[in-house]
């Protein structure tokens, strides 16, 4: 499967800031790590820290990812680290960001894996998605959604994603708007975002615990400290990503 072998962990991000875009030349494009939510699994009862992972049972997720630097065409990551059971992608579209859970109409772009729209990601797996014609602007919103046909209790998730995710019944993936019956503040299976670059680009990994990772921040603002870091390096054709974690309990 494309992309199965490539991890798009911090130790990657740090080592290989680049990736040279497949069948051209490493300087006519090259493939940039832009966002991430470093994964996490789920805690169980025990903790005193409360997950609120809505159950997902054909539905549709829509992600909202705002980018560093930008590019012309964009890979996103899908993680199952944390599974005990294979994860079954119905269908997966990516635009651009419009208020309120909606997209740009003209944006909506299908995502497909090893040129199928269906992906099944093993327990313990991730997956890099073909490239994709869509242009973003440094420092803009993407929206990813992800079409969950079974019934499931997320094990992947990042906690503090400070940003809402949209919930919608049924494949919706390219609708332009959502009705959605349920919202939450956690990244669930979406844990990167690349983007194909011309430009010679350098990446900082932002690696700490809550701080770091938006604790206090306000949703939907982008206010924590590597989102301004990010706004200040992208003219500079410097890519940020966030790799914080929160931990359960601290």
């Amino acid at each position: 499967m494309t992309s199965c072998n490539f991890r798009l962990g911090v130790a990657a991000l740090a080592t290989s800031a680049a990736i040279p875009l497949a069948g051209q030349p490493a300087q006519a494009a090259e493939w940039t790590p832009t966002w991430m939510a470093s994964p996490q699994p789920a805690w169980d009862a025990g903790n005193p820290l409360p997950m609120n992972l809505p159950r997902i049972s054909n539905q549709t997720i829509r992600q909202v990812a705002r980018i560093s630097v930008g590019g012309d065409r964009l890979r996103i990551v899908v993680s199952n680290e944390y599974g005990r059971e294979p994860l079954v992608i119905g269908a997966a579209h990516v635009g651009r960001t419009a208020p309120e859970g909606r997209i740009e109409p003209s944006s909506d772009r299908a995502v497909t894996f090893s040129g199928r729209g269906r992906v099944t990601i093993p327990p313990g797996a991730r997956v890099v998605s073909d490239p994709v014609d869509l242009r973003m602007p440094a420092l803009s919103e993407v929206s990813v959604s992800l079409f969950l046909p079974q019934t499931l209790q997320p094990a992947t998730f990042h906690w503090d994603g400070k940003q809402t995710s949209y919930i919608a019944a049924g494949d919706v993936t390219g609708s332009v708007a959502l009705r959605p019956t349920a919202t939450t503040l956690s990244r669930l299976f979406l844990s990167g975002v690349l983007v194909a670059r011309a430009e010679p680009t350098q990446l900082v990994v932002a690696l700490g615990d809550s701080i770091t990772d938006g604790a206090s921040a306000t949703p939907d603002a982008n206010s924590r400290w590597p989102d301004y870091l990010a706004e200040r390096l992208a003219p500079h054709n410097v890519a940020v990503v966030n790799a914080g974690i929160s931990a359960p309990g601290s």
